[in-house]
């Protein structure tokens, strides 16, 4: 996140449909190691919901999101013990460029570098 060096690699699996299956993201963060396993929501079959666990350097966090395109969402788990809530809802397209605008309302207790990402993934799977 901006001057800090950060590299994360993902790997993520399919199947036939292109739904996703499972994911991996590992790598590192101003020198702090982060592993991170993705799995499909349990029941949900869209492939816009999923379950995060792992470590954000000491960190650890588990997470369940729920970001459909073009409908609302949440993101709800725990990052370090503490509860942490996202609610994402959609307004309407911008004008210039087509996009939906999203509106994250919630609360979050962690590092500031694992937030940034949470957002973006948010931003990335809501839009």
């Amino acid at each position: 996140m901006g001057q800090a060096p950060t590299a994360l690699e993902g790997l993520f699996t399919l199947d036939s449909s292109y739904v996703f299956k499972s994911g991996v993201i590992s790598g590192s963060n101003q020198g702090l190691e982060v592993h991170v396993n993705a799995m499909p929501l349990p029941g949900s079959g869209t492939g816009s919901s999923a379950t995060i666990s792992g470590a954000f350097g000491s960190t650890p966090l588990a997470l369940s999101a729920d970001i459909p395109s073009g409908g609302p969402g949440s993101v709800v788990g725990k990052v370090d013990a503490r509860k942490v809530r996202f609610d994402v809802t959609n307004g309407p397209k911008t004008t210039s460029e087509n996009f939906r605008n999203l509106r994250v309302t919630g609360n979050y207790s962690g590092p500031a570098d694992l937030f940034a990402l949470i957002i973006g993934g948010i931003t990335y799977f809501g839009a």
